[in-house]
This record gives C-alpha cells, sequence and structure tokens, in this order.
C-alpha cells in the first residue's frame, strides 16, 4: 500500500520513501458499504460509509499498530494484534470482540463474535487457529510455522497456509469448516483465494 519512490538526481541513484506525514490515507479493508482508512496524517483509522460521511475514528488502535478487518460489511471494524507483544485482546468499537489467553492473537476474519477465526500463539513456532461458531465449541486446528490466510471475495472460501501444510476452508450458516489439507515435502511460498482456491508449493500451483 505504500510506494516506494526512487528518484535521480545526477550521476547518482537514490532511493526515499515519503515523510510519514506526507504519505497519503490508504484503505486497508472494504466493502459494497463502506470502507475502514488508515490515515497516517491523522494517526488514526476511520470508517466511512458508502456516501464519504465518517462513521468513527480510532487513533488508539492506529497507535498500537493493530491490524483492522471487517465484520459482515465495513465499516464496522474489528481490531486485533499489536506492534509490540503481547497483544491486548480483539476489540470492536463497542469493546472485547473475543476472549483469548493467547499471547498473539489475531482475528483473521469474522462475521461478528460468535463466527470468526483467530489464530493464537504463545510466540514460539507452533500456535493454533480457532474457528468461533455460531453454534457448538470452538475448534483449534494445531499449526506448526509461519501463519497465512486468504479469502476469496464471497468471503465463502479459504485457504490458510502454515509451514508445509495447506488447509482450505468453507464458510456456511454454521461458521467456518476445514474441508481439506495437504501436506508438502517444502514450504508453502503464497497462496490466494480468487475463483479457484489454489497454493503455491515452490513453482507448481495446488487447487
Amino acid at each position: 500500500m505504500l510506494a516506494l519512490l526512487v528518484f535521480l538526481t545526477g550521476c547518482s541513484a537514490a532511493t526515499a520513501q515519503p515523510e510519514p506525514d506526507a504519505r497519503p490515507p490508504a484503505i486497508v479493508a472494504v466493502s459494497a458499504e463502506g470502507v475502514v482508512v488508515a490515515d497516517n496524517r491523522a494517526e488514526a483509522f476511520y470508517g466511512l460509509d458508502r456516501s464519504g460521511r465518517e462513521l468513527w475514528r480510532d487513533p488508539a488502535a492506529y497507535a498500537g499498530g493493530a491490524d483492522v478487518i471487517c465484520q459482515a460489511r465495513c465499516p464496522k471494524p474489528v481490531f486485533s494484534g499489536s506492534a509490540e507483544a503481547p497483544d491486548p485482546e480483539p476489540r470492536s468499537l463497542s469493546g472485547v470482540f473475543a476472549q483469548s489467553d493467547a499471547r498473539i492473537r489475531r482475528v483473521l476474519t469474522a462475521r461478528d463474535a460468535s463466527d470468526a477465526v483467530i489464530v493464537e500463539s504463545d510466540g514460539a513456532e507452533e500456535g493454533s487457529l480457532r474457528l468461533i461458531r455460531p453454534s457448538g465449541k470452538d475448534l483449534r486446528i494445531p499449526l506448526n510455522g509461519a501463519f497465512s490466510w486468504a479469502e476469496d471475495a464471497s468471503r465463502t472460501t479459504a485457504v490458510a497456509t502454515s509451514g508445509k501444510q495447506a488447509l482450505w476452508f468453507r464458510h456456511d450458516r454454521r461458521g467456518w469448516r476445514k474441508v481439506a489439507g495437504n501436506t508438502f515435502d517444502e514450504p508453502v511460498r503464497s497462496l490466494c483465494a480468487s475463483g479457484a482456491t489454489a497454493v503455491v508449493k515452490g513453482s507448481a500451483p495446488m487447487c
């Protein structure tokens, strides 16, 4: 989201970044109903409806280096994580969103507090993926290694990777559920979830 500008002066080349207060606001989450903006100049996250009207502003989450996602629609936010460990408990504008005893706790996706996915860890290599479901107990899936999550545009299909492991998920009225998994002989390099969900292992995509 932040571009690097390259300037050439005489015979020398230099790479420069804009001053912190000069970087323009950036959209960090969007839906048909609105957007969440990270504003470096105002040092705050804020939410706009589709008409451009500001509905809320949160400088504390911005100052803490939190991640922000939207719930069922933007600009209704969930803040989680921090630039400084340990992470605070995930929260929405109305207060605590999901209680967790983990040292690291990041909300990856959420319809509301009863339908969400959180990655939890003690800060070591191992952790777990916690599926909070509208009915029934939370489900936890062990993880081992660096973790990534990607959803398609409909937010009904997702793929997660952890080390050499790839996991596929579907969402329905009962929440998120794991539908498939693969273990590879080398770490997964990248992933995407658009149309056919794909994982890149080395140079070979796996769908």
